[in-house]
């Protein structure tokens, strides 16, 4: 049988995603980060092998999920996310209908680990107020 401990590295690597997307959540600016599995890159970087195997990543609008076999980990975000690029807008001008239907379109993200994702903070224009979002999308 499985204990805590067989999970711990993979919860690891759950949290330090959910602590760059948590961290670049809460900022005021306009700014984006590459998580990448690449070491000799510019970026957050996170293993993209446990135990010596890719493993699946599922991201939703509040929280991130890893998985490999029957060993699942997840760890939450502070602000919900939109699983889309800002690109997807014509301007920084819009509305909250595009934005319940474009999160209604891009209601979750899987890939295997290795495939590096971006994190944006963005500031938009919504219904006459400006609001920094959070995007997460992949690279």
């Amino acid at each position: 049988m499985k204990n805590q401990y067989d999970t711990r590295e993979l919860q690891d690597y759950a949290d330090a995603i959910a602590k760059r997307v948590n961290e670049i959540s809460q900022l005021d600016i306009d700014t984006k980060s590459i998580i990448d599995f690449n070491d000799t890159a510019s970026g957050q970087h996170i293993k993209s092998t446990y135990r010596d195997r890719t493993y699946e990543i599922k991201i939703t609008i509040d929280l991130v999920s890893l998985r490999q076999d029957s060993l699942m980990v997840t760890s939450h975000f502070v602000n919900h996310c939109h699983l889309y690029s800002p690109s997807e807008f014509s301007s920084i001008y819009t509305n909250k209908t595009e934005f319940v239907n474009l999160d209604k379109q891009h209601f979750e993200i899987n890939f295997l680990s290795g495939i590096d994702f971006v994190v944006e903070q963005k500031l938009l224009v919504v219904d006459g107020n400006s609001e920094y979002h959070t995007f997460i999308y992949l690279k």
